[in-house]
C-alpha cells in the first residue's frame, strides 16, 4: 500500500472537481494553507471533498486572502474501514461530544447520530451542530481521510430503536453485560456485515427500560471490561475493538 499520504497535508474542499478545473479556496482553509503551512505559488497541494476523492491542485495565484488553483489530478481513494460504523451517542457535557466525534472521525466512522436518552442532560442547537461538523472536518484532515462522516440531527431514543432495521448489526455498550464484543461479532460474521450501529449512552447511563426496549428490538449488549469508562472513552474503545475484529486496524 502506498503510504505517502501520511507525510502530506490534505485540505478540505466540499465540491466534486474535474481535472483542469480552476478553483478558489477562501476563508479559514486558505488561511491555513497560506499562512500556517506557508504554501506559495507553484506549490502542489492535496484536497479532498469528503466523498472519497483526493485531488492534486497547483497553486496558480494568490489574491488577497484567496487562493486560486488548478486541478491536476483526481483519484477515488477511500481510506475508510471496509465496514461502515454509525455512532449513536448521547450529547455529553463540556467538550466531550467534540472529543468523541473527533476521535471517531479519525478512526473512520461513517456517521454520527446524537441521541436523546432519558438521562441525557445536554441538548444540541444548530450552532453546536455546525461546530461539530467543523470538528469532524479537522479530524478528517488530521487522519488523511477522504470520506467525511455524516452528522445527523438529534433524535430520540425511540426514533433510534425504530430504525434498527437499517443496520446489519446493532451493538450497545452496557456496563452490566458480560458478553464480549468479539463473541457477538464472530457469531454474526457469517451474515456478511457491512453496516453497524454502535450505541453509547449518556453520563448517567441507560435506564432499565431503555435496555429492555433495545434488546427487544434486536440490539446486542456487550461489555468493555470490568472498569467503568466515561462515555467518550467507551465510544473510542468500542470503535477500535470493532475495527480490530474486522481486520481494519
Amino acid at each position: 500500500m502506498n503510504r505517502d499520504f501520511l507525510s502530506c497535508e490534505i485540505y478540505y474542499y466540499p465540491k466534486k472537481l474535474e481535472i483542469g478545473e480552476k478553483i478558489i479556496i477562501k476563508n479559514e482553509e486558505a488561511k491555513h494553507i497560506l499562512k500556517v503551512m506557508r504554501h506559495k505559488i507553484g506549490d502542489k497541494i492535496k484536497l479532498t471533498n469528503g466523498l472519497g476523492y483526493e485531488y492534486e491542485v497547483l497553486i496558480k495565484k494568490i489574491e488577497k486572502k484567496n487562493l486560486i488553483g488548478e486541478v491536476l489530478n483526481k483519484k477515488f481513494l477511500p481510506r475508510e474501514p471496509t465496514i461502515k460504523i454509525t455512532l449513536a451517542s448521547s450529547p455529553l457535557k463540556g467538550e466531550n461530544t467534540e472529543i468523541i466525534l473527533a476521535k471517531a472521525t479519525e478512526l473512520g466512522i461513517g456517521g454520527f447520530i446524537p441521541v436523546y436518552f432519558q438521562n441525557t442532560v445536554v441538548k444540541l442547537n444548530e450552532n453546536k451542530l455546525k461546530r461539530l461538523k467543523k470538528i469532524s472536518i479537522a479530524s478528517l484532515k488530521t487522519s488523511a481521510g477522504t470520506i467525511l462522516p455524516e452528522i445527523y440531527k438529534p433524535i430520540t431514543f425511540e426514533e433510534l430503536v425504530n430504525n434498527f432495521f437499517s443496520y446489519d448489526l446493532v451493538l450497545l455498550a452496557y456496563e452490566n453485560s458480560d458478553t464480549k464484543l468479539a463473541n457477538i461479532i464472530n457469531k454474526n460474521k457469517k451474515n456478511n456485515i457491512k453496516n453497524i450501529l454502535l450505541i453509547i449512552g449518556p453520563e448517567g447511563g441507560f435506564t432499565l427500560k431503555e435496555i429492555k426496549i433495545a434488546e427487544e428490538k434486536g440490539a446486542n449488549l456487550f461489555t468493555l471490561g470490568k472498569r467503568r469508562l466515561r462515555s467518550e472513552t467507551a465510544g473510542i474503545v468500542a470503535i477500535s475493538l470493532i475495527l480490530y475484529e474486522f481486520n481494519n486496524i
